[in-house]
């Protein structure tokens, strides 16, 4: 993984489309300056023949002299360059954010930190790879953010995106399949969305990010720091669970609607926000229509609540809870009808070093009811 600072400038900035434009031309000039080093050199036999002399004189002049040896060493970055999604710049109050830009993902084995090296002569990008596509901007330490059900990054308050700019480096993504990502078939799981999360902070050369899931993504987020450890600095799990028998899933109807490829964002909303806080979910819908929409196809609805119904089941991410070492805030809306508070309290007591946050009569999206209060315990949470 390639470090980064801390502090990096806005990714659509005049300098940043410099600096993109410098590496692309960089690229090509060493091919070409590739091709003509194999023209010079001619046939293998005669670059080993080339070699076999300059051996022999090296091996003569050392008989009859010093010889000083210097070694140098170059660091080649192999980081993939993101490509940008036409017509999806942010505009506006919002133009910080930028456009979405894609790049390919390849998932990192349980237990590795690193995609496996792709042996010589491999396709780029290596086969089984798939385009995830992503959004980047603020400044500060890395704060990635993972969607949860039937949402995109486009889900996420403008609002809280903004203020978290503040603190952090902030990257929001499309889960494999879903919005402007390409599908993956091998997306089963929460671990195999965690493994391709995992493949996401490679690629983008994350430096042991804070992560922050949102309801399914908050499992993909434990699921993430459990099989892959030393990735991830510090987690957010807001509204969501660890599933498992202890964990306690949303009343039928809820789970039907949020599943539904025919609900609108409008139907869905009343899932986000209590009845009482009309203000609160009119808000939210007005903020998130300015972002270009970022839609989702009904295989990739399907694919996400299957994943979701096996992970109630399924015991793989609440049986590692113990391995979690990282801090964890829990966040909960108390009146939260498709992550019941009760997932908080289980989490708490799962995780080693863990601390709740309740937000009072909010619902799914509290972070976005009670965005002030959560941003200010983030960021005094990550430190």
């Amino acid at each position: 993984m390639t470090p980064r600072s801390a502090a990096r400038p806005d990714r659509t900035s005049p300098e940043s489309v410099g600096r993109f434009l410098g590496r692309w031309v960089a690229a090509v000039a060493m091919l070409v300056l590739a091709g003509t080093v194999l023209v010079a050199c001619g046939s293998p036999a005669a670059s080993d023949a080339g070699a076999s002399s300059s051996a022999a004189t090296t091996s003569s002049t050392a008989s009859t002299a010093t010889t000083t040896t210097t070694t140098t060493t170059t660091t080649t970055t192999t980081l993939p360059l993101p490509i940008l999604v036409p017509g999806t710049r942010a505009a506006g109050s919002l133009s910080s954010f930028g456009p979405v830009e894609r790049i390919p993902v390849t998932a990192v084995p349980d237990g590795a930190t690193l995609p496996p090296a792709p042996p010589p002569g491999a396709l780029v990008p290596p086969a089984g790879s798939v385009e995830l596509a992503f959004r980047q901007f603020g400044s500060g330490p890395d704060l990635l953010l993972v969607p949860g059900e039937h949402s995109t990054m486009s889900w996420w308050d403008p609002q809280l995106l903004t203020d978290l700019a503040q603190h952090y480096t902030v990257t929001v993504f499309d889960l494999p399949g879903t919005g402007y990502s390409g599908p993956d078939p091998a997306v089963t799981s929460v671990e195999s969305i965690a493994d391709s999360t995992a493949g996401l902070i490679a690629g983008l050369g994350l430096k042991t990010p804070v992560v922050l899931g949102w309801g399914l993504g908050a499992e993909v987020a434990l699921s993430l720091t459990e099989r892959h450890p030393g990735l991830v600095a510090r987690l957010a799990l807001v509204d969501g669970s660890a599933g498992g028998p202890s964990g306690t899933p949303p009343a039928s109807a809820v789970a039907g609607e949020l599943a539904s490829p025919t609900a609108t964002q409008f139907e869905l909303s009343g899932l986000l926000f209590p009845p009482a806080l009309t203000a609160a979910r009119t808000g939210w819908l007005a903020r998130i229509a300015a972002l270009p929409p970022d839609d989702l196809v009904k295989d990739a609805i399907a694919q996400e609540a299957a994943v979701q119904a096996s992970a109630w089941s399924d015991t793989s991410v609440a049986s590692g809870l113990a391995k979690v070492t990282v801090r964890s805030l829990v966040v909960t809306g108390s009146l939260d009808e498709i992550f019941p508070p009760a997932n908080a309290a289980v989490l708490v007591a799962g995780l080693r070093h863990s601390h709740e946050l309740v937000l009072p009569g909010a619902g799914y999206a509290s972070i976005s009811q009670d965005e002030p209060q959560f941003v200010a315990a983030l960021e005094t949470f990550t430190g």
